[in-house]
Formats: C-alpha cells, structure tokens, sequence
C-alpha cells in the first residue's frame, strides 16, 4: 500500500517537473514599442523660482511592462552640486479613496475613481557607483554586500531617498497614482547620483505608464511653498496620448508632450478645490457613458466606449451600511 501511495507521489512529481511552467500569465505583457527598462541620461538640476517655472523642467515618457518577472523602471544620472536635490516623479494620473458620507470635505469624493489607468513609480537614489543594474538594460538596486571579520556576508542599503510613512515607518511610498517625492541633502560636488524609478504597478488598461519627473536644486518642502499648490497638481501631463507619433517619449516640458485627451480637463478639476469631483464625474458620465457595459449585442465582447472616461463606473459605488 504504502509502495502504491509513493508511486503515486513520484509520478505526481515527475509530472509537475514535465510541465513548461513559466508563470508569464502572472505578470503583464511586454508592449510593442514602450520599453520596459528606460535610462533618460544625464539630468541637470534646475532652479525653480516660481510654479510656472516647473512645467517647462519636467521631463515626461512612458514606460512599460517587462514582459517577465523582471522589474522594470525608469532611470537617469545626475551630478552633485554641493547642496540638495530634489527628486520629484508623477505617475498617470490621479486617484481618490471614493467617499460614502455626504459630509464636508468627503462630499467632494463622493464617486468612485477610474482606478484602471493609474500607475505607480518608486524613488530611490544613491550615488551611481553603488547601483548594482545596468541602464537601459536591467535594473537593479542600492544594496551593497561586504565580507566581515567574521567571513559572513553582510548586505547594506546605500539608497539615499528613504521616505517615512505617515505612521514613521521608515521606507514608504505613496502609492498608486500619486507623486513621490525626496530630497538628497549635502550632495556631493561633481560626483555622479543614480535615480531609480521602480515601475511598481503599470495601469491596467493598457500597460504604459506614463510619468513626469522633475529634478530640481533646493528642498523638497521649500519647492512645494514655491508650487503653492497641493502635491498631486505640481507637476501636470503625465497621462500620455498613446496614439501619438513621437511616443514614448521622452518629452521635455509640459508644451512639448502630448497630453491625452480630456486629461488636461481632469487634472483641473481634480486640483480646483472648488469642484466638486461627484459634479463633475456626473457631467462626464452622462456625456461619455462611462457606465456603458460591454458590448450586449457583440458575439466579441468589445468594449463600446469610445470615449475616455477617467472617473470610474457609478455602479461600483458602495452603499452606506454594505461592504
């Protein structure tokens, strides 16, 4: 009997080490034409003297999927200056926890967000020696290992763009849709830094992540009281028209990328405190159908929606009292 049940495990085991088992199915498809690793060369920091000053310093691309288990991401260079730096990305596009009570301030939040076209980009930085990928071709990280006295190996994290959560955990970041910010202090003169925007999460319509990145001289907190503005609107145009001749890009300067469709009017509202983002998500649904369903009458099930919706469906609001 006990023959018969380890016969049975074995050729169990043979089985499942016959298999071609990739695990691809996991992980989104490379795209044609957007790269999954991209190294933008060598940045200069620039001076920031007023909030008009920073669209025009904003570099913009796309970047996609590897297509495997690797990560992808997008980097680029920059020489010390003596002072701080500050390394400043925007990932496509925005997002918002959808709100139930109809209560100031959270009315204003009160429909669900389109949460399928945003993406999330990662900061980390250090010096350019200690970054173990190869640009524009494999990305790799700030973790240096070194053998101790005792012969055990020991690794070290050399990145200088450690961020801290709203509860101090030290190595936060913010998240899907939203900017990432740091500030590397005291750099030093003439001496070559590595940035490294992890790609995180692509959007899940269509797997390009578009992004902006701004690298400025000064703070972080002193470039914000320049902007005025709140943190998700300093920098503008990242949701990139895929169907644009010169994309992926990159694109230096808000006046220079092609902006999609419709999302230069979804930004302002989303940063003028005084619309009311359920008005105007109303406004866009009964011009757009966003609620639209797939297509009833189609044997392929494509989607009917021609139009670009970037709230989301009004349907998948929740009801007070429910989960």
């Amino acid at each position: 009997m006990r023959a018969v049940q380890l016969s049975a495990v074995v050729l169990g085991l043979g089985l499942l080490a016959s298999c071609d088992y990739s695990g691809d199915w996991l992980f989104a498809g490379a795209v044609e034409g957007v790269p999954g690793v991209v190294h933008l060369g060598d940045l200069t920091p620039v001076q920031i003297n007023t909030f008009s000053d920073i669209a025009e310093a904003v570099v913009y691309g796309e970047v996609g999927p590897t297509g495997t288990a690797e990560v992808g991401g997008v980097t680029f260079t920059f020489q010390g200056n003596g002072g701080s730096v500050c390394l400043w990305v925007d990932p496509e596009i925005a997002t918002w926890n959808t709100a139930v009570a109809e209560t100031a301030p959270l009315r204003r939040w009160t429909w669900p967000d389109n949460v399928f076209d945003d993406g999330d980009l990662d900061i980390s930085a250090g010096l350019a020696v200690y970054y173990t990928g190869s640009p524009g071709e494999k990305i790799g990280s700030f973790e240096v290992r070194y053998t101790d006295a005792l012969g055990e190996t020991v690794p070290i994290e050399l990145n200088e763009c450690s961020m801290i959560g709203f509860r101090g955990q030290d190595g936060a970041h913010a998240g899907r849709g939203t900017p990432e910010y740091c500030t590397l202090s005291a750099t030093l003169p003439g001496v070559s830094y590595m940035v490294l925007l992890e790609n995180w999460s692509p959007p899940l319509d269509d797997s390009r992540l578009g992004y902006g990145v701004l690298l400025a001289e000064g703070d972080c907190n002193v470039l914000k009281a320049t902007a005025g503005v709140h943190e998700e609107c300093l920098i503008q145009g990242e949701a990139i028209d895929p169907s644009a001749p010169d994309a992926p890009g990159p694109w230096t300067g808000l006046s220079s990328v092609p902006v999609l469709p419709g999302a230069a009017a979804f930004e302002a509202a989303y940063c003028d405190a005084g619309v009311k983002m359920r008005d105007w998500c109303e406004e866009e649904d009964l011009t757009n159908a966003c609620a639209l369903p797939l297509c009833e009458d189609s044997a392929e099930g494509v989607d009917c929606r021609t139009v670009k919706c970037f709230c989301g469906d009004p349907t998948d609001m929740p009801n007070g009292g429910s989960f």
